[in-house]
């Protein structure tokens, strides 16, 4: 599907996992808050806490950080760039970022042959032990032992931990 097919589309047409899966897969910045998708690849260089803060939500359901973060005002403004919605619970796909892989939508093509969105959510639960989304660190290599015993000093006296 292209994004002209898309712009055509209502704003309350439903979009499928896929299909944002695919829009993001030509690079579209798509995000989800509060049922509606949003593409704000044309926000992304005036998003006044930096661009990071939105690639790091691509492809996720992005509603408790704009309702923690934005203004009544900013969140009304957001359905500027509504270009969908999604029905049900959303699960979220890996930030671009964050190193996610997207597969591109075909037009006229069947994804027969390729893994369903069930078998692909219960296999990225599993990688990620039964969280939705990684950790946003890996740590590669373990951490240095620390010591055994910490000396915790207060003004007159001195705690063993």
């Amino acid at each position: 599907m292209s994004l002209s097919q898309v712009r055509k589309s209502q704003k309350g047409s439903v979009l499928s996992r896929r299909q944002i899966e695919g829009l993001i897969a030509e690079g579209r910045k798509i995000i989800v808050v509060d049922g509606k998708v949003l593409k704000v690849d044309a926000w992304l260089r005036f998003h006044p806490g930096g661009d990071k803060a939105i690639m790091h939500m691509v492809g996720r359901d992005a509603t408790d950080e704009v309702n923690a973060l934005h203004s009544a005002g900013a969140r009304q403004r957001m359905d500027l760039y509504q270009i969908g919605r999604i029905e049900g619970r959303w699960i979220n796909f890996l930030p671009p970022i964050q190193g996610g892989k997207y597969r591109p939508l075909m037009e006229n093509a069947e994804d027969e042959g390729s893994e369903s969105d069930t078998e692909q959510e219960s296999s990225s639960l599993e990688n990620y032990g039964g969280l939705e989304t990684p950790p946003v660190f890996v740590i590669r290599h373990p951490p240095r032992s620390l010591p055994s015993t910490w000396t915790i000093s207060t003004q007159n006296r001195s705690y063993l931990v």
